[in-house]
């Protein structure tokens, strides 16, 4: 799952961004960061260390909203969803083994 989230989904991702150059695609970088627990990680560790402005437009979008309290904690939902939801299904696996 980390390999997919790492490698292939910034692939497809950088790809469609590629691909879609001359349209708007800022709600879709952001939806497609909050779908990748790796990059959205990644993101907001570079908004905490002032790093934006060496990402360019795509940086001052993040940094606009994520920037924000509101933004903070829709991220910071989108990671304890990425928790919970492994954590949950681990749990029900686990009940159901008769160790």
């Amino acid at each position: 799952l980390w390999l997919f989230l790492a490698v292939v989904y910034d692939g497809l991702f950088l790809l469609t961004l590629v691909l879609f150059g001359s349209y708007p695609l800022d709600t879709y970088s952001l939806a497609a960061t909050f779908f990748n627990p790796v990059d959205l990680s990644r993101v907001l560790v570079m908004l905490k260390l002032d790093l934006s402005s060496m990402m360019g437009y795509t940086g001052a979008l993040f940094h606009k909203f994520l920037g924000t309290g509101r933004g903070m904690i829709i991220a910071a939902a989108s990671m304890l969803v990425w928790i919970a939801v492994p954590l949950v299904l681990y749990l029900r696996a686990a009940a159901r083994k008769d160790f």
